[in-house]
């Protein structure tokens, strides 16, 4: 009788201890599965950033913009630059006119010569 006790004890606390011990081991398996699923979305999402190629061909793209936008401010400060001279010139020489300037009078006097 108190061998048939002892056993029966000894089974109850076994029954237990493996209940609590599955348990916090299933609870242990739980966790660590979520950590494993979000460890693979965010690999996911690098691999899939890394392979696109979207952000290279934007930038190759405004590297090409920028390149045009240089070469037409190179032609519009070389137009520039060219009117300055061409102002500072006959400002500091007003004798000196291009045929462009040239006033009437100069005109009139180019026919009565004929």
């Amino acid at each position: 009788l108190l061998f048939a006790q002892a056993k029966n004890l000894l089974k109850q606390l076994e029954d237990a201890h493996d209940d609590g011990n599955t348990k916090d081991l299933s609870d242990d398996l739980e966790c660590i599965s979520n950590e494993l699923n979000q460890v693979k979305k965010k690999m996911d999402g690098k691999a899939s950033s890394m392979t696109d190629a979207t952000p290279l061909v934007e930038i190759r793209a405004a590297i090409q913009r920028l390149k045009k936008e240089n070469k037409e401010l190179d032609l519009r400060i070389g137009v520039l630059d060219h009117e300055l001279t061409q102002a500072m010139m006959i400002e500091a020489n007003p004798q000196e006119r291009s045929p462009l300037n040239l006033d009437e009078s100069e005109d009139e006097h180019s026919f009565d010569n004929e």
